[in-house]
């Protein structure tokens, strides 16, 4: 701005918003639900948030846009996505994650979303990497697409399961993602050890990668995960395991260094 170089944000104003989404009531059903917000819209805002890892998607951070229903999903707010890979404690879905949209199995459209963004994975890692994203932040957008493909595409789960993946039901312990992710960068030769915050909430303390290339701790990392058996997945989700599905591994989709 007039010849300086500064930092800032850049923010677009929704003047459609009919409030936030805390202030109405969902349905309890999907029939009723849908009427509210459409089953794909809702899907397309449970991606995003999965995909990111939000650790802030709250009622207050999701608008309900529109002056007729269904209405279309407004999030806001997206300061709190991406963390580190070492410090995925703290997903936060509770802005949809009961929606009765989301407990059915996903739509086409859904399907198609997670395929796309896992195919596209590499470009879109590129493009935060020129925005000097760290790689360890980036490893989280990798795992959580790679996560979400292999749920939504290959086995058909219900994005409001999905979630539960990501979710710790208490904070003391670790979510199950945080368990594979754990054990995948001790097998990767990262010296990692649980610890514990001031409130007793379990932790992933990250010592040493033992490599001095960090990108590539992350393609063995992001490949380790990616390469976890269908039998190391909840009974819920190997229920929904579709035979006619091929499935592109992420760690055949390494982003350029």
């Amino acid at each position: 701005m007039d010849g300086k170089s500064l930092e800032g944000a850049v923010q677009f104003f929704l003047d459609d918003a009919a409030g936030f989404a805390e202030d109405f009531s969902m349905g309890r059903d999907v029939a009723q639900a849908v009427k509210k917000v459409s089953q794909a819209d809702a899907e397309a805002l449970a991606l995003l948030d999965l995909r990111v890892f939000n650790t802030d998607r709250h009622g207050g951070n999701l608008l309900l846009l529109g002056s007729d229903w269904p209405k279309m999903p407004g999030p806001i707010d997206h300061g709190c996505c991406l963390p580190p890979w070492w410090a995925l404690g703290e997903a936060r879905f509770e802005a949809w994650m009961d929606w009765p949209q989301l407990s059915d199995q996903p739509s086409d459209a859904a399907r198609t979303l997670a395929a796309e963004a896992r195919r596209q994975l590499p470009r879109s890692c590129e493009l935060l990497k020129e925005l000097h994203l760290n790689i360890a932040s980036i490893a989280t957008l990798r795992i959580c697409t790679c996560l979400v493909a292999v749920g939504v595409v290959d086995l058909g789960m219900p994005l409001a399961k999905l979630a539960q993946l990501m979710v710790r039901e208490d904070y003391s312990e670790f979510s199950w993602l945080e368990e594979h992710v754990f054990a995948s960068a001790g097998q990767e030769g990262a010296k990692v050890t649980v610890g514990r915050n001031r409130y007793g909430d379990k932790l992933i303390v990250l010592e040493d990668i033992d490599t001095a290339d960090e990108s590539v701790f992350a393609d063995k990392l992001v490949g380790r995960v990616d390469s976890i058996s269908v039998n190391s997945w909840p009974k819920f989700a190997v229920l929904r395991l579709t035979t006619t599905t091929t499935t592109t591994h992420c760690s055949e989709l390494v982003p350029p260094r």
